[in-house]
């Protein structure tokens, strides 16, 4: 796998995970680094981290003609 993908992806990722942290700062009324640190907030972003990667790999696909 692309170097560059696993970087955009795990970028994709934390920018992800920082938004929502904000959000629930709002929300449920909670520190940010309560937020960022709830199991739920962490486990989100583990299947986000793997739709980023496949989404990247298929453009980076789509992009040579290969699918």
């Amino acid at each position: 796998m692309n170097k560059n993908i696993i970087i955009r992806s795990l970028l994709e990722t934390l920018v992800g995970w920082v938004l929502l942290a904000l959000l629930l700062t709002q929300v449920k009324d909670v520190t940010f680094v309560q937020a960022l640190l709830m199991p739920h907030t962490i486990a989100l972003m583990v299947p986000a981290f793997v739709g980023a990667c496949i989404g990247y790999r298929r453009k980076a696909l789509k992009k040579q003609g290969t699918v």
